[in-house]
């Protein structure tokens, strides 16, 4: 299963791709714009973003995500330290910065265990 983990702390989005790397193919991106681009090219099973970011936001991100009908479907975690409202009510998840590995862990199995069945109740 791949991930797009994008994050502008360059430091964070190693961290949590080193976290996820040992059970997940992991791509990175460091902005909303680059992220967009990635998504639209590799089609990731979940994407897992900060909310501010430059050139384009996370919450810019998840709304660009959602007009393009090949990867609207995607599920989207949020990430943020301040107090995102709309933020969370537009996202499959959100997760509170700074956030505890086990916290991101369960997040993420959460969305990939249900993909998993899909593609499995597909394949029966």
């Amino acid at each position: 299963m791949l991930i797009l983990v994008v994050d502008d702390e360059i430091s964070l989005c190693e961290l949590m791709a080193d976290i996820l790397a040992e059970q997940f193919t992991i791509i990175m991106a460091y902005n909303g714009k680059e992220a967009l681009a990635l998504a639209q090219a590799h089609k990731p099973d979940l994407i897992i973003s900060d909310v501010m970011m430059p050139h384009m936001s996370g919450v810019e991100l998840l709304r660009a995500l959602r007009t393009d009908p090949v990867i609207n479907h995607i599920p989207m975690v949020l990430l943020s330290a301040g107090n995102s409202g709309q933020a969370v009510m537009e996202a499959n998840a959100f997760i509170q910065k700074p956030f505890e590995i086990e916290v991101l862990e369960k997040t993420v199995a959460r969305f990939t265990r249900t993909n998993h069945a899909e593609l499995n109740l597909g394949a029966a």
